[in-house]
């Protein structure tokens, strides 16, 4: 009987969040159509469907707000607080940072609750320089409610991280602790973030311990490996392979800004030895064999100062970035043995000895792009996650870009250490998926590659320049948050082409990551040119267009229907232009399908005089019946027509549920008047599959009307 009364109570707890979560899904459109009724339509929202909160908003552009950023940033978050669940006074975001990059100020804040900081929870807002905000995108939670009492202390804390490494270890610094909210899923735990530095063996560890039971949630290491205006005060020479030791000979290259010490010392790195004294010469002459000591250090010098001078500085044109760091070749087992890493703290490059690290170009590019990345956005960990593949990934890019080839790990000998842009391993996220849920997350480093080819592919699409391409990567890393997945990077990656080029390239960028299976792909844009008003018994012509910012491959099919109502409709021209005599009012209809599938729908309604002078005037005709229509096309991707036909004055409602009965989308809740009608069911945050649309109608005569049609969604 227990177990009856449990099952029941399950069931209806069930029920109730199922009802919740519609109410709660319902309000947000509400809040979200008001939002833009005052901002503007262009604005296109993805949400986040755990915490009801949008995950980003952006395309659009905000009325100008005055004052710094954040008072900007804060002023437009309160006014649409009901839209982004967040409290009336804004007091648990604190500003964390403000970066402003070619003219957009981003503007960062953590969550706290409190007075706790929310872990990896952050809200972003963006703002352009006339103080209209761009977008606005992170995660946010509501609905947190734990007591902030913790039995276990930050010391034992520590001490259960410690446990974990094992007794040989030996600290390097003191570690630290934080008490932290966690969200877990659909809950939240008090935890405590410890930070273990430690050396022999070396470790950067963040644990995550639950201050409750004093159990780890979660750890990973902050090492990011390769594998798992000042003038210049001298020129020195160095021995070096310009590429590496494959695809370049030895030769004699330029050692700009060094710093006139005798060392390896410059304007952008200094480099370090940690076998033996580092190189020295007093006339700046670095030239070693490569089997010297000093042969590795002259390489790391030249490709750092080489990649920073000539490739990085061109796209941080605000100097947004750290000044110098240290690159310490020949490390051992203290430093990142056996691999090539950027390590936070302290904030330096190490190479060791296996494979030749040090001694190719895109490999230093790689582990100095990681720490471009942490110095824009320190959030961003190499997981085996869409995070941690865009960690991996945009360093791969950059280091591609920077050379213009698409292997990296060329000269390191073994295959598998190769990762090839132009040919990834993963060709499509499906693939990626598969693998990472198979109970064996996908590596970082392989789903870089993954990643990387994506973008790989928008740098070598004829629309766009190489340089507009890599601004564009690189804008995006100061407006995502600190845990993206890789829709959050395209969406930064279209809202940085709207401020910057006018979005020019922002439905190029959304098939690219499409064109790979990550989200589905834009609609067509077709505009109809020609009269919206006729004689009768004339013949007029009408074209059809795609608007200039369509993403699109020639060549193109159309079908024209024509719709006349009272008649049946049916296909009258399959060109780029109709062409016809007309004696009733109508509308034309054309559909554009390009040579990849994809499809868009244009639309013009035109009047037809009779001679009697009031083309306005002219009688009607009304359908009979109530009429739910098939959609129009089905299948279907990602949005589809639904026409339905009144015959009278109705109060109408068009709702679309999955197939297990949740509702997904509200199309119409309304009353409207007799006659003939659209409807628009857009899926892109949808899954594949079959939706029912579900029409209701009480008609001014009292009759009801309830009819429904299958959809089938496929992506």
């Amino acid at each position: 009987m227990k177990k009856s009364l449990l099952l029941i109570t399950i069931a209806l707890g069930m029920a109730y969040h199922s009802f919740a979560q519609e109410q709660l899904v319902n309000a947000k459109k509400v809040q979200w159509e008001q939002f833009k009724e005052q901002e503007g339509n262009n604005w296109e929202v993805r949400w986040n469907q755990e915490t009801g909160v949008p995950n980003v908003i952006s395309n659009g552009l905000s009325k100008p707000y005055s004052g710094t950023p954040e008072s900007i940033a804060r002023q437009f978050l309160t006014e649409h607080r009901a839209l982004f669940s967040m409290k009336s006074t804004l007091n648990d975001l604190r500003h964390s940072e403000t970066q402003t990059n070619r003219g957009v100020h981003h503007v960062t804040f953590d969550q706290y609750y409190k007075g706790v900081r929310v872990e990896d929870a952050e809200y972003l807002v963006h703002i352009r320089e006339n103080g209209q905000v761009d977008m606005a995108n992170g995660n946010y939670h509501p609905n947190i409610n734990i007591p902030i009492t913790a039995p276990t202390t930050g010391n034992n804390a520590v001490l259960y991280a410690k446990a974990n490494l094992g007794a040989t270890v030996a600290e390097k610094d003191n570690s630290t602790s934080e008490l932290v909210i966690v969200p877990i899923d659909d809950t939240y735990k008090l935890a405590y973030k410890v930070h273990v530095l430690t050396e022999n063996p070396y470790y950067d560890w963040d644990y995550i311990i639950d201050a409750n039971e004093g159990s780890i949630l979660k750890k990973y290491n902050r090492v990011k490996g390769f594998h798992n205006d000042e003038a210049l005060i001298t020129t020195g020479t160095g021995k070096v392979y310009p590429k590496h030791p494959l695809n370049s000979t030895l030769t004699n290259k330029s050692l700009f800004g060094l710093a006139g010490n005798n060392k390896l010392d410059g304007t952008y790195v200094t480099v370090l030895n940690e076998t033996g004294p580092e190189a020295s010469s007093s006339t700046h002459s670095f030239i070693y064999s490569t089997s010297s000591t000093h042969f590795d250090e002259v390489s790391l010098y030249f490709h750092v100062d080489s990649y920073r001078r000539n490739f990085i500085e061109s796209l941080d044109a605000d100097d947004n970035l750290f000044d110098h760091l240290e690159a310490t070749a020949h490390t051992g087992n203290t430093w990142c043995s056996g691999n090539a890493c950027f390590q936070p703290t302290p904030f330096a490059l190490f190479f060791s000895d296996t494979y030749g690290y040090a001694r190719e170009d895109k490999v230093v590019y790689h582990e100095y792009t990681h720490a471009v990345i942490y110095d824009i956005e320190d959030g961003i960990a190499s997981f085996a996650t869409e995070e941690g593949a865009i960690s991996e990934g945009t360093p791969d890019y950059f280091a591609g870009a920077a050379t213009g080839r698409a292997k990296i790990g060329e000269s390191l000998g073994p295959v598998n250490k190769i990762r090839d842009m132009s040919s990834p391993f993963y060709s499509n996220y499906s693939a990626y998926q598969l693998d990472n849920n198979d109970g064996t997350p996908v590596s970082p480093q392989a789903g870089g590659e993954f990643f990387s080819s994506i973008l790989w592919d928008i740098r070598n699409n004829s629309t766009i320049t190489d340089g507009e391409a890599d601004f564009l990567v690189f804008d995006a890393l100061f407006r995502v948050s600190g845990t993206p997945d890789f829709l959050d990077f395209r969406d930064a990656m279209k809202a940085a082409d709207v401020a910057a080029y006018s979005g020019t390239h922002r439905y190029m960028i959304h098939d690219m990551f499409a064109d790979k299976g990550v989200g589905v792909h834009s609609p067509l844009f077709v505009n109809v040119s020609g009269p919206i008003t006729m004689d009768e018994g004339t013949s007029e012509t009408w074209t059809s267009s795609l608007a200039s910012h369509t993403y699109s491959t020639a060549p193109y099919t159309y079908e024209w229907t024509r719709d006349i109502p009272g008649q049946s409709s049916g296909v009258v021209g399959t060109g780029s232009s109709y062409s016809g005599t007309q004696y009733d009012d109508f509308s034309l209809d054309v559909l554009v399908t390009d040579a990849n599938g994809k499809t868009g729908i244009g639309e013009i309604s035109v009047l037809v005089d009779d001679g009697g002078g009031c083309i306005f005037c002219k009688q009607v005709v009304l359908p009979t019946a109530f009429t739910l229509s098939n959609n129009y096309p089905n299948p279907f991707n990602p949005s589809t027509q639904i026409k339905f036909e009144l015959p009278e004055t109705a109060e109408v409602s068009i709702k679309v549920y999955n197939i297990v009965g949740q509702q997904v989308a509200t199309l119409v809740n309304d009353q409207m008047q007799a006659g003939f009608h659209n409807a628009t069911f857009e899926a892109d945050n949808l899954a594949s599959g079959v939706y029912i649309a579900r029409l209701t109608a009480t008609g001014s005569s009292g009759e009801q009307f309830v009819s429904e049609i299958k959809m089938q969604l496929i992506k």
